[in-house]
């Protein structure tokens, strides 16, 4: 036994007595709010304290090959970066979803509206998803135990264990999640309590006054503990341990073992050990195998049995020896301690025993055998819950490698609080819920050939963030597929046209218009007023190019004198502090024609079927509600020799909009469907492309639809908004389509195989850096189902 775990048995090492009250389950000493735990041992070196992160699960389970070895290959250095005076206990709790939580956090509330039948559509599948599933999820932890002589020094070693450990964690895809004192009491708590999460009550202060021990906020009603099983409240659990290890074992084996759809927690107990004592180790175990087989041989001699060969046992035994000491020596393994335990709960005894050998049953299949704690089922449940303590002495000496297989990686989730529903992990079958705050930016694609419902994906969000958020939503609808979902959640919609009477003014200019930082909101009205109007120069030029035919018809002089106008007519809506209403294209002519320059009034001419004549639809003063929460841009009718300029307009207006909005502290959703359309024209493109890189400083989000992810490719602008979304939704691909997603997006053939004739709705997800295959089925008799269907009689007329 090396001084490495001579020191980790000592520091752990409890008098453990019988079990007289419910609270002698609870082993902590003390518990402080930033979440650190003051546990029984420790030594002349101080006292032993605990600390427990929350970490998101990674996609390991179907990862192509390259992928699995270059996440093992993260998961060694982070095994060899653990700090020799302290222990690791990774943790993977499995527990029966919160149905508090899922009815707080999930489900759409009512509200005092017209819409809450919807509202109970949606609720209504959200149930139904809910119960085909176990409704079983799965937590991660790391909790790291330590001896410190203070409780100071045990707070400075964990920030600084934190910030080396969450480097490595970053490196897997994920990071760590610090859990406050409610937090960890609450994981104990919902394991002796299960079934009665909802009763948990922690505050500290309250307790202090009123002389509670916070053992009391989590320990079970009632307990017992038996020879090989115990018992907390009505339930009957049982703590194994991983009594044989298999010569090669499956980096599969503990996702496995955490498979079964049961309350359970596996725990890998890690105790690193320095290199030196490793080494000293090795070496002790190489002079006793080599005494040994001198002995052996010397024992043949001696009987005058000169032909006797060492057995071969002793040599398999010497040349792993041999092996273990290359790879401390030679190729940078460490050396641990390794134990595996797991504790499981069941209704009851029956249960329980079936469940057992369920879990033997897996083990077998890896060869590898689980045994029972008999008599030490509450040293059992002290190691293998989070607290941080080992109790048990069945610890198994690994290097890297070895340690590395036990790897507690399966599959990723993404459930945020208050996320949106996006469908059901097609691995784990859990919910996934995805919060685009929590990312730099919330833009998205969604992109899949026709048929493979990308437009009732899109409507689905659009109604859950109108019935669930006060989020406002904006469309750009080409095919009029929106408007009856638009019209039946209390929305506008601008049918834009040359021979419609709705209007969009091009010369709209909110205050806001042209911010593009934090500072510049608060600025000074005058400072924000020149930043608009630079961009609206800008944005006039553009516009002006196209109605005259391009570039190179709009020289320099032209340019001043665009310019010069622009200034000169909004002069007096900026002086009214951008109160009165904005100017129109029409006066921006006029202005221009003003002008003693020739060049002015030849210009003036150019662009006056746009101004003035049959094409000025957006040459008048905007008469839609362009605040309303839910505006749809229809440019079904909209003629091709308007459509560049109409495109190019309505996304000025977006910039306009969610100014506004950011002003007023709304955020906003705007979908572009089929955006390949915008990709068409250079000016659209280009404009397109800087609202993606604007809209996260305006508290935005910009979605784009299309079937034709080919076409949007070859725009030398597309990669970068694909660069710039963090959200993006696949669905079935064509395969010229899916070569060239699978390149830019690093999609592995295990991946790209969800794309490959998946059912309607169902794809892959590439949110952040996280790649989800889902599954998204919505009950057809529904009423929303008929507002979002686009099948030839499924789909709901609303009465206007």
């Amino acid at each position: 036994m090396t001084k490495g775990l001579k020191a980790a048995r000592r520091e752990n090492k409890t008098r453990l007595r019988g079990t007289r009250c419910a609270q002698d389950l609870v082993p902590a000493l003390q518990v402080y709010e930033d979440g650190i735990f003051l546990l029984p041992g420790g030594s002349n070196a101080g006292r032993r304290y605990s600390k427990t992160w929350r970490y998101q699960d990674i996609n390991f389970s179907y990862a192509a090959p390259e992928i699995k070895a270059h996440i093992l290959s993260q998961y060694c250095a982070l095994l060899n970066a653990m700090d020799v005076t302290s222990t690791y206990k990774l943790t993977i709790n499995s527990h029966k979803m919160d149905r508090v939580d899922f009815e707080q956090n999930v489900l759409l509330k009512s509200r005092n509206d017209a819409y809450n039948q919807y509202r109970d559509d949606y609720n209504g599948m959200l149930e139904l998803r809910v119960a085909e599933t176990s409704g079983v999820v799965q937590d991660k932890y790391l909790t790291v135990a330590t001896t410190r002589k203070t409780l100071d020094d045990a707070r400075a070693y964990f920030a600084r264990a934190k910030t080396s450990l969450n480097t490595h964690f970053q490196l897997l895809g994920t990071q760590l999640e610090e859990l406050t004192a409610g937090d960890r009491l609450k994981v104990f708590h919902d394991f002796f309590n299960a079934g009665a999460e909802t009763q948990f009550r922690y505050n500290a202060e309250d307790a202090k006054a009123r002389g509670y021990s916070f053992k009391e906020a989590i320990c079970p009603e009632y307990a017992e503990l038996g020879r090989s099983y115990f018992r907390l409240g009505e339930r009957w659990g049982r703590v194994l341990f991983l009594r044989d290890y298999a010569t090669f074992l499956s980096d599969e084996f503990i996702a496995q073992l955490s498979s079964l759809n049961r309350n359970m927690m596996i725990s890998i107990d890690i105790v690193p050990e320095c290199k030196e004592e490793a080494i000293k180790l090795a070496e002790s175990r190489m002079l006793a195998m080599s005494k040994n087989r001198i002995n052996y041989l010397q024992k043949a001699q001696n009987r005058k049995d000169y032909s006797q060969n060492v057995p071969y046992y002793m040599e398999q035994q010497n040349s792993a020896a041999q092996e273990f000491m290359d790879d401390l020596a030679n190729r940078n393994q460490n050396m641990f301690y390794a134990t595996v335990t797991c504790v499981i709960t069941s209704e009851t005894k029956e249960q329980l025993d079936a469940d057992t050998e369920a879990l033997k049953s897996v083990a077998q299949e890896y060869l590898c055998r689980l045994g029972v704690l008999g008599l030490q089922q509450l040293e059992g449940l002290n190691t293998v819950l989070p607290w941080g303590m080992m109790s048990v002495a069945v610890d198994r000496t690994l290097t890297t490698e070895s340690l590395m297989v036990l790897s507690p990686f399966k599959v990723q989730d993404i459930v945020h609080k208050n996320g949106i529903y996006y469908g059901q992990n097609a691995v784990s079958h859990n919910m996934i819920l995805i919060d685009g705050t929590v990312f730099p930016n919330a833009n998205g694609m969604v992109l899949g050939i026709p048929g493979a419902g990308k437009s009732f994906l899109v409507k689905e969000k659009v109604s859950e963030q109108m019935l669930a958020t006060d989020a406002d939503i904006i469309i750009i609808d080409p095919e009029r597929e929106y408007s009856e979902l638009v019209r039946a959640l209390g929305g506008d919609i601008a049918a834009i046209s040359a021979a419609s009477a709705i209007h969009i003014n091009a010369m709209d200019m909110a205050e806001n218009y042209g911010v593009d930082n934090e500072a510049d909101f608060n600025a000074p009205i005058h400072v924000k007023a020149k930043k608009a109007l630079t961009k609206k120069v800008a944005f006039l030029l553009s516009l002006c190019e196209q109605f005259v035919g391009g570039e190179q018809a709009v020289g320099a002089a032209e340019r001043t004198l665009i310019d010069r106008a622009c200034v000169q007519v909004y002069k007096a809506y900026i002086d009214s502090g951008f109160t009165i209403e904005p100017p129109t294209l029409a006066d921006f002519n006029e202005t221009l024609n003003g002008f003693p320059e020739p060049e002015a009034k030849q210009l003036a001419l150019k662009l006056g079927s746009f101004t003035t004549g049959t094409l000025a639809a957006f040459s008048y003063q905007t008469n839609v509600n362009t605040d309303s929460r839910l505006l749809c841009y229809d440019i079904h009718d909209l003629e091709s020799s308007l459509m560049s300029h109409g495109l190019l307009v309505i996304l000025d207006g977006i910039i306009n909009r969610i100014a506004r909005n950011r002003a007023n502290g709304r955020r906003t959703y705007i979908y572009i469907d089929e955006i390949y359309l915008l990709f068409k024209y250079d000016y659209s493109a280009e404009f397109l492309s800087e609202l993606w890189k604007r809209v996260r400083k305006y508290n935005a989000a910009a979605i784009g639809i299309t079937q034709n992810v080919s076409d949007i490719l070859q725009s030398p602008y597309a990669e970068k908004m694909f660069n710039n979304s963090q959200i993006i939704t696949m669905l079935a691909q064509s395969p010229l389509d899916l070569d060239k997603l699978a390149d830019i997006l690093k999609l592995s053939d295990a991946q790209t195989a969800y794309l490959e004739n998946p059912a309607p709705g169902s794809g892959l997800l590439k949110v952040g850096s996280a790649v989800i295959p889902f599954t998204n089925d919505f009950p057809r008799d529904t009423k929303l189902y008929a507002l979002m269907s686009t099948k030839p009689g499924e789909t709901l007329t609303v009465a206007v």
